[in-house]
């Protein structure tokens, strides 16, 4: 999982894996994150998203294009272990 041909081969493996289902079990995610940033409070600021988003274990950053697409103006860092998938 360390390597150039791993990186290649994740994203069609999980895809398989998950019954193509992937990218609508990545894109809930983001509910809790939308939802929190919706919801009237008297404690939050007027911001209506997040000022910046950490994604550890990013893998192939497939996810941080929904994050990206839904927050643009947020300053986002992705991380992981293999510099391969990044």
């Amino acid at each position: 999982w360390l390597s150039s041909e791993s990186a290649q081969r994740y994203e069609a493996s999980t895809e398989t894996l998950f019954l193509g289902r992937q990218d609508a079990m990545q894109r809930q995610t983001l509910i809790p994150i939308l939802q929190s940033y919706s919801s009237s409070s008297s404690t939050r600021t007027t911001t209506t998203s997040p000022e910046t988003i950490l994604e550890v274990a990013a893998g192939t950053g497939r996810f941080g294009t929904f994050t990206r697409d839904h927050f643009p103006t947020a300053k986002m860092t992705y991380t992981d272990l293999s510099p391969f998938y990044l």
